[in-house]
């Protein structure tokens, strides 16, 4: 596994060498076919808190604190075409506005959106959390067609304690036929995360 410190600290000191140019990184992340080389912005959790200067982190001078918003930039700045939001770090008051702000900052630096990831809790037992649970993923589902984002990605959860799995597996069987209606409405792809709870085991 790449240590993305690592990683960023190698990049930047090439940058700062003058190696790579601006100019360059906007093409860059591009595979054949199309394909794009994506980041996910869970694999920069840590700096989406208050980062403290410090030498050895030379990315943090430019980037204090990640924002959904700051991300392309980022992203730009180190040659990769595409972005894959996670909505755990959208603000409690996110609108269509803030979305579209998020939108515009991927089209401004030639970034593209090409998932939404989501929790989903659609695995639990309690009947009435899972329903509000569908209805949170078919909101979020139209936030990620808001950004222009073809696929999202749910992390289905787990039954609850002590509860036998298989249950889980049907609640998300239930909980995919409802959401199908608006994913075909929206044209988006539905995946599942490969995580823990039922997708981990099943």
């Amino acid at each position: 596994m790449v240590n993305i410190r690592r990683w960023m600290a190698l990049w930047f000191a090439v940058a700062a060498s003058g190696a790579v140019s601006a100019q360059e990184n906007v093409a860059d992340g591009v595979l054949p076919g199309g394909n794009l080389v994506a980041c996910e912005t869970y694999s920069l959790r840590d700096l989406f808190k208050e980062q403290k200067p410090d030498p050895k982190k030379p990315w943090i001078g430019k980037y204090p604190q990640l924002t959904l918003e700051t991300f392309p930039t980022m992203m730009k700045d180190l040659g990769l075409k595409g972005l894959a939001i996670n909505d755990m770090y959208l603000p409690p008051n996110w609108d269509d506005a803030y979305l579209d702000k998020v939108k515009a900052a991927a089209k401004a630096e030639g970034r593209v959106i090409v998932a939404f990831i989501m929790g989903g809790g659609l695995a639990t037992a309690d009947e009435a959390g899972r329903q509000r649970n569908i209805e949170a993923v078919q909101k979020k589902m139209r936030a990620a067609h808001r950004l222009g984002a073809p696929v999202v990605r749910i992390d289905l959860g787990g039954p609850g304690k002590g509860i036998d799995e298989s249950v889980g597996v049907q609640n998300c069987i239930d909980s995919f036929k409802k959401l199908l209606p608006l994913a075909k409405e929206l044209n988006i792809k539905m995946t599942i995360e490969n995580h823990g709870g039922v997708s981990g085991k099943s």
